[in-house]
């Protein structure tokens, strides 16, 4: 697709939901030595969850952080930070779904239109429906790539390199939260949740200090954004500095096996598609439509997984 499109770090872009929880406890409490066990005090909320989807580009560029919030009526004035977005769920469930895509498309994607740009997410069913493939290729001005099911582990920038740093900020705005003052209590005595303007504010906070150079780090080492001669494939190596995941990274001689089966599928691709070098963009959008025409899309029904 780049050498079909000749696109731009700026043209590419990854987006994918993650949860985000009202309620944060620690994983470790201080109490007298030699007690075998010590029971942590929450605030009834455990079960309380919203959707947070967070969207950048290759070359850094990081969207408005996107919560969605279950119930009809929005929160009031001043409770939401500039730079971040928000969407009501009239069902009461902040859960993604094809109509939540579609309204990310509008408010946060389509915010761009000016030249043609490459959408990568993985193949959450709410990513798949002809409905939300029809915004993207022509609403939007857009192509798509899935990174197959099973793969986003190694293969998408949020869960490579993003979401754990972004939750380990919002788990520190929470713990400084829960030290400072003086707690109140429930009736039932459960310690009172944070305030929404408060949460929405951590939220905001987190995704600002994950830093550009780390977005653009993670589209090289998920062999997004490398250097098309192989000159980058080192990034691909195993680097845990900013992964929240296991892979252990590919060997050198994988690399390098790696080109001449890239070469092949990509002339296979080519071939099933009916593209050639020469083809013009009609033909080459037509290609694309018969490409992510495909039935055995992963079937997911949890953006976190």
């Amino acid at each position: 697709m780049r050498a079909l499109r000749q696109y731009r770090p700026e043209d590419i872009g990854h987006m994918n939901e993650t949860t985000t929880w009202l309620e944060m406890p620690c994983s470790g409490t201080a109490h007298i030595e030699g007690v075998k066990s010590e029971g942590v005090v929450g605030n009834g909320q455990r079960k309380r969850r919203y959707t947070t989807i967070l969207g950048a580009y290759a070359d850094g560029t990081k969207l408005p952080p996107f919560v969605l919030l279950p119930g009809k009526r929005s929160p009031p004035s001043g409770t939401v930070p500039a730079g971040l977005l928000i969407h009501m769920c009239g069902d009461g469930k902040s859960v993604s779904n094809d109509n939540i895509t579609r309204i990310w498309l509008t408010r946060v994607w389509g915010r761009r239109n000016d030249r043609r740009r490459l959408l990568v997410w993985d193949t959450f069913r709410g990513h798949c429906t002809a409905d939300v493939k029809e915004d993207v290729r022509q609403k939007f001005n857009s192509d798509i790539v899935y990174i197959p099911g099973g793969c986003t582990g190694i293969l998408q920038p949020a869960d490579v390199s993003w979401n754990q740093p972004f939750k380990d900020h919002l788990q520190a705005a929470y713990d400084e939260w829960l030290l400072s003052g003086m707690p109140t209590f429930t009736p039932k005595g459960n310690r009172r949740a944070p305030q929404l303007a408060a949460f929405l504010r951590w939220i905001k906070a987190a995704w600002d200090k994950v830093t550009p150079d780390i977005v653009r780090h993670s589209f090289k080492k998920c062999g997004i954004w490398n250097a098309e001669d192989g000159t980058e494939d080192q990034v691909l190596l195993h680097d845990d500095s900013d992964s929240d995941d296991e892979f252990m990274g590919f060997s050198n001689e994988e690399i390098e096996d790696s080109h001449e089966v890239a070469a092949n599928m990509a002339s296979t691709n080519m071939e099933l598609m009916g593209l050639d070098a020469d083809s013009d963009d009609e033909e080459q959008e037509e290609g694309v439509d018969d490409d992510d025409g495909n039935s055995d899309l992963d079937d997911s029904t949890s953006p976190g997984d």
